[in-house]
């Protein structure tokens, strides 16, 4: 296999009870290299609604991309417009609270086609899942007044010849990891940072940016920012995905110890995340706390969610 592929979503467990719900959503689809990741602000009753249309609406569409570019149809140089296209179109319909039910009856619809056509058990149980969740917020009439003015931040990839098409809006972070340990960060926070920010460390930024609202995110309107990008990966290098759960409680010297042992990578990721090292440290000096206090503050307040892609 070309690519080994881990990736987890958990709830934060320090948050309060009515707030216990995931509303991180995660795809992985590893026979079309499709990667989604969205961070749902919610609407009032299903919080999950705004990242769950986002993430299985662009599911669908880069899954239809990556035939489109595995038949010949498009070129590679075609990507990332379509890239930057599906996500702003996504970006229109989540913003518009009226347009919910199109969408919800269009993933259901895509949904039920792969049920009907596959003969695979774990494409059937897929669409069985994407149909049940549809059916249930069109029941509960969540494409009414009850998700207006709902929001996710997105993340999305998809790889072809060992290249990485990605689109981004909103706090996620994307990386790229080099075998012999390079780090690079491949987006930037879509967050109203301060005047000082040239000046900052990425450590010290992330402090900053746990209060910071944002400014792009999937919902937002017209004023919604999409980035796109492409990297290559050579043997032993990783991309990285990963929700502002991760990236405010794992700090990226963090990511390189966790990648130096990929068997092991997924459980120390998810360790640090729940009880924070550096970034609570830096965190405690900032704020003139001890680091004790520190962890109680930063571990387990938001879902932390990921996916990593390494090449063989």
């Amino acid at each position: 296999m070309s690519y080994e592929i881990i990736h987890a979503s958990i709830t934060g467990s320090k948050k309060e009870a009515k707030e216990r719900e995931n509303e991180d959503s995660i795809k992985v689809d590893e026979e079309n290299l499709v990667f989604l990741l969205g961070d749902g602000m919610g609407g009032r009753k299903v919080p999950k609604t705004a990242s769950f249309l986002a993430v299985d609406y662009m599911n669908f569409e880069l899954i239809t991309l990556s035939k489109l570019l595995r038949t010949g149809e498009i070129e590679e140089s075609e990507v990332q417009k379509h890239m930057k296209d599906l996500m702003l179109f996504t970006n229109g319909i989540i913003s518009s609270a009226g347009m919910s039910n199109q969408i919800l009856r269009t993933i259901k619809s895509k949904a039920v086609a792969i049920y009907e056509q596959s003969n695979i058990g774990t494409n059937k149980g897929f669409a069985e899942e994407i149909m049940a969740e549809c059916d249930n917020i069109l029941d509960m009439g969540q494409y009414s007044n009850d998700i207006s003015g709902m929001g996710t931040t997105l993340e999305a990839a998809l790889v072809y010849n060992h290249k990485v098409n990605f689109g981004h809006t909103g706090n996620g972070r994307m990386y790229k990891v080099t075998g012999k340990g390079e780090l690079f960060k491949l987006t930037d926070e879509h967050v109203r940072y301060p005047d000082n920010k040239e000046e900052l460390s990425e450590l010290e930024s992330t402090m900053i940016e746990r209060k910071l609202g944002l400014i792009s995110y999937i919902g937002g309107g017209a004023e919604t920012q999409v980035d796109v990008g492409i990297t290559e990966l050579e043997p032993g290098d990783s991309f990285i995905m990963v929700t502002d759960g991760v990236s405010h409680t794992v700090a990226e010297n963090e990511l390189l110890y966790a990648l130096g042992n990929f068997e092991t990578t997924k459980e120390t990721i998810l360790k640090i995340s729940e009880k924070p090292r550096w970034i609570a440290q830096a965190y405690a000096d900032r704020e003139g706390i001890t680091y004790e206090k520190a962890v109680q503050d930063t571990a387990g307040k938001d879902n932390a969610s990921f996916i990593i892609v390494k090449r063989n």
